[in-house]
């Protein structure tokens, strides 16, 4: 018997940047959830020390280069991170969080919502 999947789209982001006069394309699919774990690996990142990352720098520099229309370096993302509004980063850090969820199962996603718990608690303080 056929298992059918109802296919969801991809979670396209532009994102404006007045200072320097451009856009960025980013998507959140799975060639970004790659990228991001690739980063993290390269980066020698582990759940354990997760809290050291600038998340935000990290799900911009994923979804930017898995979108294939331009590249942006990691040090250009944790300048941009640190340049934009609170409520900016929470939507893009919300936005990959849930791309990421759909791929995770359950034990994984608990995971995830626990170290996601623990970020938000450290940027709040």
């Amino acid at each position: 018997m056929a298992k059918f999947i109802d296919i969801s789209p991809a979670e396209e982001i532009v994102l404006r940047d007045p200072e320097n006069k451009r856009e960025l394309h980013g998507i959140f699919n799975m060639k970004c959830v790659f990228i991001f774990q690739n980063k993290l690996a390269e980066m020698k990142i582990n759940k354990d020390t997760l809290q050291k990352v600038d998340m935000l720098a990290l799900c911009l520099f994923s979804a930017v280069n898995a979108s294939e229309e331009m590249e942006l370096s990691y040090s250009d993302a944790a300048v941009l991170s640190k340049r934009m509004a609170p409520s900016s980063g929470a939507e893009i850090i919300r936005m990959f969080n849930e791309s990421l969820m759909n791929s995770l199962d359950e034990e994984r996603q608990e995971e995830i919502k626990k170290i996601m718990d623990r970020l938000a608690m450290n940027l709040s303080l």
